[in-house]
């Protein structure tokens, strides 16, 4: 299973730098981050996942979580990937099982 983070989450995290220059690295994004999602799936059901997604400085990124479908919880299996941070300071992540 891959689940794709969006960018929103992950360009807010790095606003917090002291400067231009410094902002925009993979080593000024590292430690561990909450994040919520929620939504509704196609049929109406809806859907939350809350986890934490961990950036180690070097490029590699893990996270866990858990995720609720029309009520019914369930823990999702851990994800690693990779991640880099565009000049504008997005961070487009993919994480897999």
């Amino acid at each position: 299973m891959k689940r794709a983070w969006i960018g929103f989450l992950l360009a807010i995290v790095l606003t917090g730098a002291a400067n231009a220059d410094d902002r925009c690295s993979v080593a000024t994004l590292q430690g561990s981050y909450g994040f919520a999602l929620s939504g509704t799936l196609t049929g109406g059901l809806p859907t939350v996942t809350i986890g934490v997604i961990t950036f180690d400085g070097n490029g590699n990124a893990s996270d866990t979580g858990t995720n609720s479908r029309n009520g019914v919880s369930r823990v999702l299996p851990p994800g690693t990937g990779t991640y880099s941070v565009d000049s504008d300071c997005i961070v487009p992540t993919t994480l897999g099982s």
